[in-house]
C-alpha cells in the first residue's frame, strides 16, 4: 500500500507547516496548499512525498483544482486537514461587510468546499478524515466596550 496522502491548507508557517512536517514524519505524503506556493526546507529531503499547490481560500474554485492536482501526483486522499484562516483584527462594529464575508468564507465556506471536493477519495480511502482546525484568536479581539 503506498503512504497516506493529507492535504494542508495553511500550511506555509505555523500550525499548518507543523502538522505537515508532522505528518511527513509518520511516513505520509503531504500536499501543501498555499496562498504563495514554495517547498518549505523541512520538506526538500522529502520531495517524492511532498505536493505544493498553488491554494487560496478565497477562490470558489480552488478547491477543486487542489484535489485534482493532489490526485495526479499521489492517486489517492486519506485525509484534509483545513486549517487556513483569517481573523479581522476590528470589533463587530468596525468591521466592514466585505472583511466579515471574507472572514466567512475562508474560515467557513472554505473547509466546507474542501472537504466535499475531496469526499469521494476520502471515501475510496476506507478511512478518510476531515479536521477542520479553528483559531482561539477570537477570545483576544478587541471588543467594542
Amino acid at each position: 500500500m503506498s503512504a497516506r496522502v493529507a492535504l494542508v491548507s495553511g500550511a506555509s508557517r505555523g500550525i499548518g507547516a507543523a502538522i505537515a512536517r508532522r505528518l511527513l514524519d509518520e511516513g505520509w505524503s503531504v500536499s501543501l496548499g498555499m496562498r504563495d506556493p514554495a517547498t518549505p526546507d523541512w520538506a526538500e529531503q522529502d520531495a517524492q512525498r511532498v505536493h505544493v499547490q498553488a491554494y487560496n481560500a478565497l477562490d470558489q474554485h480552488a478547491e477543486a483544482r487542489w484535489v485534482e492536482a493532489a490526485l495526479a501526483r499521489f492517486g489517492r486522499i486519506d485525509a484534509v486537514v483545513a486549517n487556513a484562516g483569517i481573523m479581522i483584527a476590528k470589533t463587530v462594529i468596525e468591521a466592514e461587510e466585505e472583511d466579515i464575508r471574507a472572514m466567512m468564507d475562508v474560515n467557513v465556506h472554505a473547509p466546507r468546499r474542501l472537504a466535499k471536493a475531496a469526499w469521494e477519495a476520502l471515501a475510496a480511502s476506507g478511512r478518510g478524515r476531515v479536521i477542520i482546525l479553528a483559531s482561539l484568536s477570537g477570545k483576544r479581539v478587541k471588543s467594542a466596550a
